[in-house]
């Protein structure tokens, strides 16, 4: 099987999930990531040890000084393909800059970072990038790969949820796990993809109405919407983060729509992870209240 292009970061990133996350599937063994970090630490330290006189006459260095937050933000992402038995499969890697300079690191799992004019900052790293046009590269990478900043045209990811908004209504099994003896309030998906109800009746909403901070395709064909802020950095990298999956009517997995009885329904996985693990599921009900 062949390997994955990282860049030293995605080496930085995977090292991070397979401590912090289970179930992950990053092809690299533990000789793998060790021979990573090494060649990570050797890259900074390159990049890093350089005397006051160079960095005046640096030149290369000013690539972002004159980028506005409007050019640097958006997603820039590299597809890799492999070969799996007789099957070719894709999967999308990148790295997400927002107006608020919050950003996400997608791996095998999603990595929250900030960012500035010239570095991204994650779990105590600092990356030197440049963008030159449309393109993404990161200082002292060892593979030089570079990330090509992806023009959205799928209303959903850029912002507009009006095909899914309305309300979802939980399925018993969420109701008896996670209704605390009663049921769970309906989900309302609003336009701008911000969301409320979820809870159970007797206790409180589980977020602002805000919209979500990132929103990304599924292989699926579903969106995974994650609420997030610069508060809560380390807090999302260690799990604990408010998210949902809008899984339309033709890509539901078979698990859900047997739990529901309504294979035919757009449904809602909710996935809250903090000092509990909150996780109901919900299915379409209707664009107003029954």
């Amino acid at each position: 099987m062949k390997r994955k292009p990282y860049s030293s970061l995605l080496a930085i990133s995977l090292c991070f999930v397979t401590t912090m996350f289970t179930g992950c599937t990053a092809p690299l063994s533990p000789d793998d990531v060790q021979e990573n970090v090494e060649a990570v630490t050797t890259a900074q330290d390159t990049t890093t040890d350089t005397t006051a006189a160079e960095s005046e006459t640096d030149t290369t260095s000013t690539e972002n000084d004159d980028a506005t937050s409007s050019d640097v933000c958006g997603k820039y992402v590299y597809t890799y393909t492999d070969e799996i038995g007789d099957n070719e499969v894709s999967a999308e890697y990148g790295y997400i800059f927002n107006e608020d300079h919050t950003g996400l690191a997608i791996v095998q799992d999603y990595l929250m970072f900030t960012w500035d004019d010239k570095q991204i900052h994650m779990n105590g790293k600092s990356l030197d990038y440049e963008i030159k046009g449309d393109v993404l590269t990161f200082k002292g990478s060892d593979d030089g790969q570079e990330y090509t900043k992806k023009k959205e045209t799928d209303p959903v990811l850029n912002g507009d949820f009006s095909e899914y908004a309305g309300f979802y209504k939980p399925t018993d099994k969420s109701n008896s796990d996670f209704g605390n003896g009663d049921k769970i309030v309906d989900v309302e998906i609003h336009e701008d993809g911000s969301i409320t109800g979820g809870h159970p009746v007797d206790g409180n909403t589980l977020i602002k109405q805000v919209a979500p901070s990132f929103i990304l395709e599924e292989p699926s064909g579903g969106y995974t919407c994650l609420f997030t802020d610069k508060d809560s950095v380390e807090d999302f990298n260690q799990g604990k983060y408010l998210s949902y999956t809008i899984y339309p009517a033709d890509s539901v997995p078979e698990y859900l729509s047997k739990e529901s009885n309504n294979a035919k329904e757009t449904h809602i996985s909710l996935r809250q992870i903090d000092d509990d693990v909150y996780t109901p599921n919900f299915y379409f009900e209707g664009k107003e209240v029954q």
